[in-house]
Parts: structure tokens; C-alpha cells; sequence
């Protein structure tokens, strides 16, 4: 593609950018944007569609628009927004099978990109031969055109006063037109420039991919002396390691799957402050045996023992993992879901494919970096799973469903997003027999909202948000707004009385 080209893309995408997504909502206009920009980039890489990873970013990026149209949900959006970086980021480095140096590509180039594209602005009107040049000539002579114009009305005006009157006329309204001029477009306008800066003007980085050529095959090199007293040192350390973990998983055996009992408080520091200190501790575990097994002596890495207490050690992390797991099993069963609990699980996931990939590079005798690549792969595809459900929903439909079980956060659920309405539109007989369930298996000092208050706060968020929807343009539409709308019309309270 020449530079003429590109700038004159760059142009037009900056434009379509700014037409679909100001004082717009997410929806429609972010599925054409995306395909207008991928149809007019595709030739600058050529067919990029043979490689595995391609399909996996382009899976990525369709599934989560897929699900930003349906679903629209926060997660969805910005899952969808960061893969389409990624992508980009991915084929500027030379399609690299590696996502980690496509993400930091893109971070650079986020700020970079747009300097090139005004680089190769200035470059390409010192071309005579440039189209570009013409068009900035004509620009120029208009310029120079207008300015004359001005000047001299201005000096007949003073010369003549029934011409000063005419000329007075026209620019009250030339002024008047320039005060209706809006220009708070302008940061929509340029959020456009720069994502299609991104896709058009962003570089290989050199340094990146130099390292990812030396990388692969880092090591801490030991000598053969070295390693018989390293060997069985490493051996005592992991069995010790061994037996203390072996000593937490029996307490979490004892106390969080076999006989735990709730004494009716908010469970924090069972759930929150462990968690956090048990994940810490994977973590720290993951780091140790990187270490350990960093080693290129082949004694160390082919030794029987210290394999099978390393596998042992991973086995009992993964029950850690599994443990924090049956600790937020818990706290959701008698505190219902929210945000944070459901992102815990994930990152659960996230660490046992950790756990998995580190069994295989010490089985296979990988490299640390292969390691890091497999884990950064696996971090945007659960991060593209998490994505695809309605937790908005999934979250008002439990926690309403098990209130006589689990505790109802009135204060929360009024928080979540418009498309939940027809689920917390409930009566009022509802939730007055949710209340008393409440009192009876909550002894809770705070001040939360009652359900009174609950049920006037839903009514008036009813009548606003069928407003804001109807009066949208087609640009904003999405299918979770459109269906709960339609649902909260055709319910029989949709005439909303005062009460």
C-alpha cells in the first residue's frame, strides 16, 4: 500500500470513527468499524489467515463482537477492544508466534504509530509527484484565497459604507455559523486517529524480535562439579516444601471441604485475606521450580527424585488451587454472586493452565520462555471465555433465586446495567417474602437498602432506561437492550403508576 494511500485511510477511518461512535452507545457501530477497518488493512499483511495463531486472534475478535452485539456487556467490550490491538500488534510484528511481544508492540506503538503517520505526512508532501501534495496545494491555495477576500472586503468596507453594511450582514452570520459549530467530537475524533494509526503505520520492533530469537534458549548454565551438591540440595528443599504444603492441604481438607460450618459472619478473612495469601503462595511455588529447572545440567534435569517431588509439589498446588476454589464455593453460597467472586474462578483457571504447562516444560524439558509464551496464549483465551456469558443476568437471576439461602445485596443489584430490568423488575409481595427470608437468616448490623426502596428505585430505572433505548440511533443497538426492553413493554406494570 503507498503512503498516499495510507494517509488518505487514515483520513477516512478517523472520520467513520468519529460519525459511528460519537454520542453513541457501544453496539452495531463497533461490529462496522471493525470490519471496515480489517477490509481495508487486509492487503498491507496479505494472507495472514494460514497461521494457527491468526485464527485463534481472529476467533477472539469475532467471538467477543459477537458478543458485545448480543450480550454488550463491559467485559465484552473491552475483551473485544484488546484483542483487536493484539491483532494488530501481532501482524505488525511481523505475525510473531508469540503474544506477549504482540502486546507490548501495540503498547508502543499506541503512541508511536500516530507519529509516524504524521511522518510520513510531512515525507509525502515533500514529493512533488504526490497526490497528496496537490490536495495540500489546493487546501492552501483556498486558504490564501479566503484571507484575500477578507482583506479586501474589509478595505472596501471602510472605503464604502453601503458595501460595509452588505459585508456587515454576512459576517454576523459567517460568525454566528462558527458559534453553532460543535467540537466536542474532537476526542471521539481522535481516539479514531489513533486506533487507525495502529493498524496502519505501526513497525516491527527489532529489539523484540532479536529477543525472541535469543530467548528460547536462556538458561543458567552449572557445571557438572556444581550440580551433585546443587542436585541434592534442591532435593531436601522440595521435599521440605513438600511436607509443609502437605501440612496446609490437610488443614484445608479438615476445615474447608469436609467440615466447615458458617458462623454467620461475612466470611472475609476466610475468603478474601486467604485467598490472597494462598495465590501468592502458587505463585511463589511456580517461581521456585522455574528456578530450579532452569539449570541446563542434564542431571538436574533428568534426576527421577527431584522430578517426582517437583510433580508431587505441583500436584499439591493444584489442590491449593482447587481449595481457594471451595473457599469462594462457599462465600458465594451464602453471600450470592458479585463481580469479584466470579473473576476469583477465573483466575483459578488461569493458574491451574500455570500448573499444566509448567508439569510440561519440566516433563518435556522446556525452555522458560516457551513457558511464558504457552502462558500468555492461555491468559487472552480465558480471557476470551470470561467474556462470552450475561453475568449481569446470570448474577440477578441467582442471587434473586437463592434468597433463602444466600444474602440479597439490594444495593448491588440496583447497580447492574439496564439490560437486568426485566429480572429485578419484581413485585412488591416478592420482595417483601425475600425481606423476611432475609431477617431470618441474616443478623446484620449495617444499613442496607430495603426492599421498599428497592422496588420504587427499579420502577423509575424502568421508564428512563425504555427512553434512553428508544431514543437511540440504530448505530447504538445491541440485543441484550433491545430484548429488555421489548420485555419491560409488554410486562403489566409497564404503565408505571406512582407509588
Amino acid at each position: 500500500m503507498t503512503k498516499t494511500k495510507s494517509l488518505l485511510l487514515w483520513v477516512a477511518l478517523a472520520i467513520a470513527f468519529t460519525l459511528l461512535f460519537y454520542q453513541q452507545k457501544i453496539g452495531l457501530n463497533l461490529l462496522i468499524f471493525e470490519l471496515l477497518l480489517l477490509f481495508t488493512t487486509r492487503k498491507m499483511y496479505g494472507c495472514f489467515m494460514q497461521s494457527k495463531y491468526a485464527k485463534v486472534l481472529l476467533a477472539l475478535v469475532f467471538s467477543s463482537l459477537l458478543v458485545v452485539i448480543i450480550v454488550n456487556s463491559v467485559l465484552a467490550i473491552t475483551a473485544n477492544i484488546i484483542f483487536l490491538l493484539l491483532l494488530a500488534g501481532w501482524l505488525a510484528q511481523q505475525q510473531t508466534s508469540n503474544f506477549l511481544w504482540a502486546a507490548i508492540n501495540v503498547l508502543k506503538n499506541i503512541f508511536v504509530a500516530p507519529l509516524m503517520g504524521v511522518y510520513t505526512l510531512f515525507k509525502t508532501a515533500n514529493n512533488p509527484k504526490s497526490k497528496a501534495v496537490k490536495v495540500f496545494q489546493i487546501i492552501a491555495f483556498a486558504v490564501i484565497i479566503f484571507v484575500l477576500i477578507v482583506l479586501f472586503s474589509a478595505v472596501y468596507s471602510s472605503a464604502s459604507p453601503w458595501f460595509g453594511e452588505k459585508v456587515e450582514v454576512v459576517l454576523n452570520q459567517f460568525f454566528s455559523w462558527l458559534e453553532n459549530i460543535n467540537i466536542q467530537w474532537l476526542p471521539t475524533f481522535v481516539l479514531g486517529v489513533i486506533l487507525s494509526a495502529v493498524f496502519l503505520f505501526s513497525k516491527a520492533d527489532s529489539t523484540l524480535i532479536e529477543l525472541d530469537k535469543q530467548l528460547d534458549e536462556l538458561s543458567i548454565q552449572s557445571t557438572e562439579k556444581q550440580s551433585g551438591i546443587y542436585r541434592n540440595g534442591l532435593i531436601v528443599l522440595v521435599l521440605f516444601l513438600n511436607i509443609l504444603l502437605l501440612v496446609v492441604n490437610w488443614f484445608d481438607l479438615k476445615n474447608v471441604w469436609l467440615f466447615f460450618e458458617w458462623n454467620g459472619d461475612f466470611l472475609k478473612q476466610f475468603v478474601h485475606e486467604g485467598t490472597y495469601m494462598l495465590l501468592f503462595s502458587v505463585a511463589l511455588a511456580a517461581i521456585v521450580m522455574l528456578i530450579i529447572y532452569s539449570s541446563a545440567s542434564h542431571k538436574i534435569q533428568n534426576n527421577k527424585i527431584l522430578s517426582g517431588l517437583s510433580y508431587f509439589w505441583i500436584a499439591q498446588n493444584v489442590f491449593l488451587i482447587l481449595s481457594v476454589g471451595m473457599r469462594n464455593y462457599w462465600y458465594m453460597s451464602y453471600f450470592a454472586l458479585a463481580y469479584k467472586r466470579i473473576a476469583v474462578v477465573f483466575v483459578l483457571i488461569l493458574l491451574l493452565a500455570g500448573l499444566a504447562l509448567l508439569f510440561l516444560k519440566i516433563k518435556n524439558h522446556k525452555s522458560i520462555f516457551w513457558l511464558i509464551k504457552q502462558n500468555a496464549l492461555a491468559l487472552f483465551l480465558i480471557l476470551g471465555i470470561s467474556a462470552l456469558p450475561n453475568w449481569d443476568g446470570i448474577i440477578a437471576r441467582y442471587n434473586l433465586s437463592h434468597y433463602q439461602k444466600s444474602f440479597v445485596h439490594f444495593d448491588f443489584l440496583i447497580q447492574l446495567t439496564g439490560k437486568t430490568l426485566p429480572i429485578l423488575d419484581i413485585k412488591k409481595a416478592e420482595l417483601a417474602a425475600i425481606e423476611q427470608a432475609q431477617q431470618k437468616l441474616f443478623f446484620l448490623e449495617a444499613d442496607f437498602m430495603p426492599a421498599d426502596e428497592f422496588h420504587k428505585r427499579i420502577r423509575k430505572r424502568k421508564q428512563k432506561f425504555i427512553e434512553q433505548v428508544q431514543n437511540r440511533s440504530f448505530l447504538s443497538w445491541n440485543y441484550a437492550d433491545y430484548r429488555a426492553v421489548k420485555k419491560l413493554i409488554a410486562s403489566p406494570e409497564s404503565k408505571l403508576s406512582k407509588d
